[in-house]
């Protein structure tokens, strides 16, 4: 099973005093040519899913998303994978500007408080424009306690369970660190249901890394609840965006294995490549993994292949506070 992971793609970015219309020209030549270089590699080894972890657009404006939807519509087709296997998640841009923003918690009750299944209805309101973007691309929901929605919940796929959680529910552009909640109610509903719990490879989407999580979200401190920590005992695997940094990393930590994305392009010093990782699903323990980078140099996508360790079942906890780098990704079960 092959997996593209892209993240921050940005669309309706304007030029504006800090960006240039040369700089914005450079940007599309990058998400161009990114169809072109997709389309000749799935040519050869077929993509089955595609995963997008937040700001699809720039501003959430319709403009924005049409042409959103029109590249999306490209990459669907060259690399032949469906809407139904293309999964989103909503980041920070994601949210309609002309709506009021809500007010940030100060702590988790509050957030909690804010954060659930009755309150739902009334946190859809910031992402309407995402969600009919959503709906007109045809992409599949995910399952709440029942609700159909694509900002938060479960689906199950004949391959793999996609987990998608909102980062971005009270986020305003450039959020600051330690200011993102995901609701603890909201992780519940999701652990009650159990979907995820089938023998199948489950993947976790979400905008912004642990990093951004409000500490009582993601700290075992009194007082705090560990949130992030159960989505990892949730997920084999964890799917993030935002960070835009100009390398790629990638790693276990509280037991899953982590792969962060940044921005398609940020600008001229950008480290822009895709990565593909191939090995047994079947296997229970430490299996020997094949990591190959392409990287485009402006003209061309070189690859460069190395020999990782993807842990299985039982993983050794790496608690080290080395900062996760980013890129897209390509990830490769075989079955």
């Amino acid at each position: 099973m092959r997996i593209l992971h892209l993240s921050d793609l940005h669309f309706g970015i304007k030029a504006s005093k800090e960006r240039t219309r040369e700089e914005i020209a450079v940007r599309n030549f990058y998400i161009n040519d990114l169809i072109n270089g997709l389309g000749s590699i799935a040519k050869k080894e077929p993509l089955d899913y595609i995963f997008i972890t937040g700001d699809m657009a720039y501003t959430a404006t319709c403009e924005a998303y049409k042409e959103a939807g029109q590249w999306l519509e490209k990459i669907s087709r060259v690399c032949r994978v469906p809407a139904c296997r293309i999964y989103l998640c909503p980041g920070d841009r994601d949210i309609d500007e002309d709506t009021d923003a809500n007010e940030c918690p100060e702590n988790r009750q509050m957030a909690d408080a804010l954060l659930n299944s009755e309150n739902f209805d009334n946190l859809e309101k910031r992402f309407q424009k995402y969600n009919e973007f959503c709906q007109d691309a045809g992409l599949p929901a995910y399952d709440l306690d029942g609700k159909k929605n694509y900002l938060t919940g479960v689906a199950v796929n004949p391959f793999v369970n996609v987990v998608c959680l909102n980062t971005a529910w009270f986020s305003v552009t450039d959020i600051g660190k330690n200011t993102v909640w995901v609701g603890s109610g909201l992780v519940d509903l999701i652990k009650k249901q159990k979907k995820y719990a089938n023998g199948q490879p489950t993947i976790a989407i979400m905008h912004h890394s642990q990093s951004d999580w409000n500490e009582s979200e993601r700290s075992n401190e009194k007082g705090s609840r560990n949130v992030f920590g159960e989505v990892c005992k949730i997920a084999d695997m964890i799917l993030s965006g935002h960070t835009h940094e100009s390398e790629d990393c990638y790693g276990y930590r509280n037991h899953v294995y982590i792969c962060g994305n940044g921005a398609v392009y940020k600008g001229n010093t950008y480290h822009h490549n895709f990565h593909i990782y191939e090995w047994d699903s079947n296997k229970k323990e430490a299996i020997d993994c094949i990591r190959t980078v392409y990287e485009f140099n402006g003209s061309t996508w070189n690859k460069k292949s190395e020999k990782i360790k993807i842990k299985s079942g039982k993983r050794k906890e790496n608690n080290s506070d080395k900062p996760l780098k980013y890129s897209f990704s390509v990830l490769w079960w075989t079955r």
